[in-house]
């Protein structure tokens, strides 16, 4: 081998080495991407904190998987948080929601871009403004500067917050305002029957990122924990996550605990084991053989033919006897010595009387009686007569 050749090799072994140790260097774990909003998300624009501290109070806190009419029909006293809705509500949707509103229930609605097909519209006041961009769009923390923001009604005080706009809610009479600054409303809430809907400007509010941030989680715990309730608290509270694209099935199995199909599962994998442990089989278990194999037929047939050239037909008619005589022990109890009484008792009350003697003829013939049997210069007309006869006598005994 050449000096090139050596180097040449080295180089390739040492550029392996490198590219191995390469893929050997750890990487730092990736971070999960989550989308914004989500109960369960760790990261800045999620509302996981926010969920877990209201999970320790007293309270039980629950998340919303399902479509509106899939509501408890008879809930009362319970309040669904809505945190910015990654769609658009229908006619029928938010008519749904009114009712279940009116049953004594609350709708509590965190946006940052109201939407116009909910039952409330934005101020057109201060439009010229440049608008913020949307909290929690990305993974970058929103910036935004916190203002002082005056509480009404049950919210009596001042609060500063973050406010990623320059609109403003707009309210009817009806409404009730909770929350305002100097630029218009931030918060208000609106009857239905027993119940009301809250809408609240502040979605940002309840981001990992901004809960800490000035009176964020103040005004927060405020609302969720009953204060704006009449009697002042909440049997339960609800995230609502189907409006971020959560769901869970509605078929037949997701009626049931997921404990529930594993073991049925399991159940009919140890009954198909068991079954194929015993063996057990549904069905013909065995196919005949002479279906399968035709040997013995064709040994049978070769043979027969040999006796016939050879002319052994006293050994052929012998050999058929041994085996009619084998078949009357094993059917019909006949002994293979002369049996007389007990073969004319079977064949008179299985036959008619002219077969019972020719039978009696034959079964003369086949026994192992001294002057029986057929001539060793037997014909071969007497022979298939015989031979015929001795067949249908086998017929007989197989059949009855």
């Amino acid at each position: 081998m050449s000096r090139l050749s050596v180097q040449i090799l080295l180089l390739g072994i040492a550029g392996c080495l490198i590219v191995l140790l390469l893929t050997l260097i750890p990487t730092p774990p990736q971070a999960k991407p989550y989308p914004d909003f989500w109960t369960n998300s760790p990261a800045p624009g999620g509302t996981k904190a926010f969920y877990n501290l209201l999970a320790r109070q007293t309270i039980p806190v629950m998340t919303w998987k399902q479509p509106v009419q899939m509501l408890p029909a008879g809930s009362s006293r319970s309040l669904m948080i809505m945190v910015e809705p990654s769609f658009e509500f229908e006619s029928k949707e938010i008519e749904r929601w009114r009712a279940w509103m009116e049953k004594g229930n609350s709708l509590w609605l965190l946006v940052d871009y109201p939407d116009s097909a909910l039952p409330f519209t934005v101020s057109s006041a201060n439009q010229s403004e440049a608008p913020v961009d949307k909290a929690g769009t990305d993974s970058t923390p929103a910036k935004s500067s916190l203002i002082q923001v005056k509480g009404l009604g049950a919210l009596a005080g001042d609060y500063s917050l973050a406010v990623n706009r320059p609109d403003r809610l707009q309210t009817g009479t009806k409404d009730q305002v909770l929350l305002a600054d100097q630029k218009g409303v931030l918060a208000f809430t609106h009857r239905y029957g027993k119940g009301e809907l809250i809408v609240c400007q502040g979605a940002a509010w309840m981001q990992n990122q901004n809960i800490l941030q000035g009176d964020h989680l103040r005004i927060l715990l405020a609302m969720a924990e009953g204060g704006l309730a009449e009697d002042g608290s909440y049997q339960r509270i609800w995230f609502n996550e189907y409006i971020h694209g959560q769901s869970v099935s509605t078929n037949f199995w997701g009626a049931f605990p997921l404990w529930m199909p594993a073991f049925a599962s399991a159940c009919c994998l140890w009954l198909l084991f068991e079954l194929w442990r015993r063996g057990l089989r549904f069905g013909p278990a065995e196919i005949p053989r002479a279906d399968q194999i035709r040997l013995p037929d064709e040994r049978i047939r070769a043979l027969a033919a040999w006796y016939e050239q050879k002319g052994f037909y006293a050994a052929a008619l012998t050999a058929q006897a041994d085996y009619l005589r084998q078949r009357l022990a094993e059917r019909w109890g006949v002994a293979p010595e002369n049996d007389w009484p007990r073969l004319e008792n079977i064949l008179r009350r299985k036959l008619e009387r002219q077969e019972v003697d020719q039978y009696l003829e034959v079964y003369q013939k086949i026994s192992p009686s001294p002057g029986t049997g057929w001539p060793a210069s037997l014909s071969q007309r007497d022979f298939v007569a015989w031979s015929r006869r001795l067949s249908m006598m086998q017929e007989v005994v197989e059949q009855q």
